[in-house]
């Protein structure tokens, strides 16, 4: 009966691995690279995830999403974002001026584009919108 127990427990450890490892990498890229101070440490950060992703069969598409806000983005992203900025009047100054490079505006909309609390609140707001899959425990456990 003991041996049977473990062994239950270690199953169901292993089983919650991947997500363990995905929050914990997350949450220390949150809390010590971006700092945002929405957790007193990575460990509460964590613990938040886990329950979060529990009942959740999008969690790698969350996973990844929050990983996409705290990230640096892409050049080709960040080059978008620039062309954009650029077309909506953004720099109109410095380009008046003679002082716009895109290297700066690059280097601006990669610092904007890192550790993104906006999109990090997406991905929650995203989330919330996505109906989990019910019942979340089998009724045939529930008497």
């Amino acid at each position: 009966m003991r041996s049977l127990l473990l062994m239950m427990v270690v199953v169901m450890g292993l089983g919650c691995q991947p997500n363990r490892n995905e929050c914990q990498a997350l949450c220390s890229k949150l809390v010590n690279t971006c700092g945002w101070p929405a957790w007193t440490s990575v460990d509460q950060c964590r613990e938040g995830c886990l329950d979060d992703l529990y009942r959740r069969d999008d969690s790698e598409e969350l996973i990844a999403c929050y990983n996409e806000a705290a990230d640096p983005p892409t050049i080709e992203a960040a080059n978008a974002r620039v062309d954009l900025a650029v077309a909506q009047g953004v720099f109109d100054a410095q380009i008046a001026q003679g002082t716009f490079t895109r290297e700066s505006a690059m280097a601006q909309m990669t610092e904007k584009m890192t550790c993104d609390p906006f999109a990090a609140v997406q991905c929650k707001t995203e989330a919330v919108l996505v109906r989990p899959d019910l019942p979340l425990v089998p009724t045939d456990v529930v008497r």
